[in-house]
């Protein structure tokens, strides 16, 4: 049986990408390579909104992407606001905390997204050096769709915004320059739908004498010190090793954006499978952890009836040929997780969400 990968991440991915993931090895500091970096560069400039900056490939994962952001955008001392609405942003936080950053800490319950109003209240009670949110949270399935509106008022007060955008970008709408979000941090393996390996962080340009200014005064680990990326940039390598077939990859995916359609395409597709999986569940009477303004177009969080636990839903899963998630801390058992990113289209999504139902009202009965 072919199991379908609806994971939040890693993703299915097309198979010309996984053609290009099994081409011939090149040197990092090849012509070759050189030539994949920067196209994978201009095209992520171009998906992103980034007008007038720098992106940079991190080995890594979407966590090391965070990790950097953090350490190279942020000295000790700072201020932050960290607005969290689940365990992505629990991390993200312990991050700030090991950095030596002054983190307030302004929190949700899971399943809600961020309130414009709250963020406000907060900004005009002190003053910030950042605020820290997360675009799309995995842990949840919730999209902050307000990033925008957030921008403006941290903009207004004087501090920058850093977003971890790991599991959104490329999937719910975001415009750098336009929306004037700062910093975003994403990975290869989700709505990019390129295999896992490759940390991404995005940075305007007057952020990055910013990191210049940070790595003097307290760099970070060198592996996550993105004034090397910087240094590097301009001739289109990095400064150690990169998993150079993934980079590769990357540029296939990154073409196939642009083949079908660009990234408005893509958004609007996303938004179709996530409205097809979600009116199968509300059909059936289910219900999810994020509340219904705030569903996430690339990863759904659906809540299990009293008595049905996530492990066997997922074995069940398995058994017709889709692989799922559980739920993340509180939620690991009540919860299951569908990524709807990646190489698949509708119906496969409205037939996971079918059968995902079935298997639940099955154990309901007992």
């Amino acid at each position: 049986m072919t199991m379908v990968l609806l994971t939040p991440g890693p993703v299915e991915i097309h198979e010309r990408v996984l053609k290009a993931l099994s081409e011939g090895i090149a040197s990092h500091r090849s012509e070759t390579y050189r030539n994949w970096h920067c196209e994978a560069v201009e095209r992520l400039k171009r998906i992103s909104g980034l007008r007038d900056g720098s992106v940079y490939l991190i080995p890594g994962s979407g966590t090391t992407a965070v990790d950097a952001m953090i350490y190279s955008v942020l000295a000790p001392g700072e201020k932050v606001l960290a607005y969290i609405v689940g365990e992505f942003g629990r991390r993200a936080v312990n991050t700030m905390k090991a950095r030596g950053l002054n983190v307030r800490l302004l929190e949700e319950p899971w399943g809600k997204a961020i309130r414009i109003e709250r963020l406000k209240e907060a900004l005009e009670e002190d003053s910030y050096d950042a605020v820290f949110i997360v675009h799309n949270e995995t842990s949840t399935g919730v999209a902050n769709r307000t990033l925008r509106e957030a921008a403006e008022l941290v903009h207004k007060h004087g501090a920058i915004l850093l977003v971890d955008s790991v599991s959104g970008f490329a999937g719910e709408r975001l415009y750098m320059d336009d929306w004037g979000v700062d910093v975003v941090a994403t990975a290869t393996q989700k709505c990019l739908a390129a295999p896992p390996g490759l940390g991404i962080v995005m940075v305007k340009s007057d952020v990055v004498e910013r990191i210049e200014k940070v790595s003097k005064e307290s760099p970070p680990p060198p592996s996550i010190n993105l004034s090397l990326y910087e240094k590097f940039l301009a001739k289109c390598e990095t400064p150690f090793t990169p998993p150079v077939n993934v980079v590769r990859a990357l540029v296939e995916a990154l073409r196939l954006i642009e083949e079908e359609g660009g990234i408005e395409a893509r958004y609007r597709e996303q938004e179709m499978r996530a409205s097809r999986f979600y009116s199968v569940i509300d059909a059936a009477g289910l219900d999810t952890l994020a509340e219904k303004s705030a569903r996430s177009y690339t990863v759904a969080a659906v809540r299990l009836p009293e008595g049905v636990r996530a492990p066997e839903v997922k074995k069940r899963m398995a058994e017709l040929g889709f692989e799922i998630a559980g739920g993340m801390g509180e939620y690991r058992e009540k919860v299951v997780r569908v990524g709807l990113m990646g190489a698949i289209n509708a119906d496969i999504v409205e037939a996971a969400a079918r059968s995902l139902v079935e298997i639940i009202q099955e154990l309901s009965r007992g």
